[in-house]
């Protein structure tokens, strides 16, 4: 489907089975611009035409006029109805869909990424197409004909975008696709460390190190941990690991009083990065399971078996993944 008057083509692609469209600006051929809403948002209509005409890339040497866009965006949808109706009817031929809940999932065709929607308020996947690097969002990602990833189950009350919201996993609100160099990333990463946290020596350059590396995790076969220790309290591990956590991929924060249980399960459901405060109090139980999750998570093919369910089923608990700590024993 497409509709326009303007120096570029609006294409229109159901994005998820909420009835989401995918609107794409192109031009001789090429994706210029990706935006995702739904039918009748007058308001986010409004935003995407504000963006688009302030974009160089689709003037295509004319100039863009806002009304217009969003006029033409509008007639997009409308012509979008009868196929959105057509795709969400339901269909008693072909094979029952599959559904996957992971919190990512990468292929040599696409990378989802779960992240937190805040225009919903509910967390979505953000969606690389490797192939022609279109990005889009969507809370249902087709991965082949008879299977969708969509977010995990736990999500609810779990997953938060940060700030003033509570939660335990920590998901990033966008994607930035303008790229940057490593050494410009190094510099910003610095400078938000050296801002929240005096660290010694060369502990900062550690820290932005091991920041990158979680980004990277699931390329090795074996990782390092990082701790921030001192044998006395007030000295700032807290807030040293709660700037470098920020930082880090998917950080999921736990703290001294949470269960071991919790903890392996969402490393489980969600990976990512575990950020550990009093992790260290070797006395007691919580400390003893605790201490079987680092011992078996540093290895990416070293589950952890445990019963579960109410059969007792035996369950392999992924807990690989990069971790770090603040403790106040050695």
């Amino acid at each position: 489907m497409s509709a326009s008057i303007l120096p570029f083509e609006i294409r229109t692609e159901l994005a998820d089975r909420r009835g989401n469209l995918r609107f794409i600006a192109c031009c001789e051929g090429t994706d210029l611009a990706v935006e995702v809403y739904s039918p009748g948002n007058g308001e986010k209509r409004n935003k995407v035409a504000t963006k688009w005409a302030s974009d160089g890339r689709l003037r295509n040497g004319h100039p863009l006029d806002r009304k217009e866009i969003s006029a033409a965006l509008e007639r997009a949808e409308l012509d979008a109805i009868p196929f959105i109706e057509a795709a969400l009817a339901p269909h008693d031929d072909g094979p029952e869909l599959q559904i996957v809940r992971a919190a990512s999932y990468t292929s040599d065709a696409l990378i989802a990424e779960l992240a937190w929607n805040t225009e919903t308020g509910r967390p979505d996947f953000i969606v690389l197409d490797r192939h022609d690097g279109r990005v889009w969002r969507s809370d249902r990602v087709d991965i082949s004909p008879s299977t969708g990833l969509v977010p995990p189950e736990c999500c609810d009350g779990v997953v938060t975008p940060g700030g003033s919201m509570p939660g335990s996993v920590l998901l990033p609100t966008e994607v930035d696709e303008t790229g940057e160099d490593e050494g410009r990333l190094r510099l910003d990463l610095r400078t938000f460390i050296d801002r929240y946290v005096e660290l010694p020596g060369d502990a900062a350059a550690l820290a932005v190190n091991y920041v990158l590396l979680t980004w990277l995790y699931d390329s090795f076969d074996e990782l390092p941990y990082l701790a921030f220790r001192t044998a006395d309290a007030g000295r700032g591990k807290s807030r040293a690991l709660e700037t470098v956590g920020a930082l880090c991929y998917r950080p999921i924060l736990c703290g001294g009083g949470s269960t071991a249980a919790a903890t392996l399960r969402l490393l489980h459901h969600f990976g990512g990065t575990l950020i550990a405060d009093e992790f260290d109090q070797r006395d007691t139980e919580l400390a003893a399971e605790i201490t079987k999750i680092i011992n078996q998570g540093f290895q990416r093919n070293r589950p952890l078996v445990r019963c579960d369910g109410e059969q007792n089923t035996p369950t392999a608990f992924r807990c690989f993944g990069p971790k770090i700590f603040a403790l106040r024993k050695g």
